[in-house]
């Protein structure tokens, strides 16, 4: 079987100093339908992304068919890949992504001010509560909103992570935010709502 060779549409601004002339050995992460996230070390994911996607930070997006599943190209959770400037391979599912004069795109956060009150805010978040355990699906992640009515696996797996996001994002707290975070990319059907969706 020949190298399968992929094109990228666009990179974010913030891999840049990932994508060097050294080479950088990953690993597959976690596959779904339109995303394949690629372990560099213990705290960098790269994010391929289906051209479907808004474009995201630390992700880069591939120009393929947009009903093309990413899941259908050969990656398997596991496989070795290797980065550099240039291309991302994937030996062993057959792959080379081009990386040569690829768009980038300024992935810096915009800081701005809300003007929504600490209060309406509040309503509102509560007002998506009850319309999640109102029309969720309770076998999932939604579960952990009800309390302790519903005990299932996933709430058991990601309830202190969800919480020990929460207390970081209160207090700015980056090294609390990256280590919950850690244990919820990856966690889900591959659908959304899933875990990594309040990463």
């Amino acid at each position: 079987m020949g190298i399968v060779m992929l094109l990228a549409k666009s990179v974010a601004s913030d891999l840049i100093d990932t994508l060097t002339s050294k080479t950088v050995d990953g690993i597959v992460h976690s596959v779904f339908n339109k995303a394949c996230n690629i372990q560099l070390d213990k705290n960098s994911l790269i994010t391929l992304i289906s051209p479907m996607l808004p474009s995201y930070p630390a992700a880069i997006k591939l120009d393929i068919a947009e009903d093309q599943k990413l899941c259908s190209i050969g990656f398997k959770t596991g496989m070795k890949a290797v980065i550099n400037k240039d291309e991302i391979k994937i030996p062993k599912a057959c792959v080379s992504i081009k990386l040569t004069g690829v768009k980038v795109w300024d992935s810096s956060p915009l800081f701005f001010r809300s003007t929504v009150s600490e209060e309406i805010l509040n309503k509102n978040i509560e007002k998506i509560r009850e319309l999640t355990l109102k029309y969720g699906e309770m076998e999932g992640i939604a579960s952990i909103l009800d309390g302790d009515e519903v005990d299932n696996n996933y709430k058991n797996f990601i309830i202190n992570s969800v919480k020990k996001l929460a207390k970081g994002i209160k207090y700015n707290d980056y090294k609390m935010i990256t280590e919950a975070s850690k244990r919820l990319i990856g966690l889900g059907p591959g659908l959304t709502p899933a875990a990594d969706d309040f990463c």
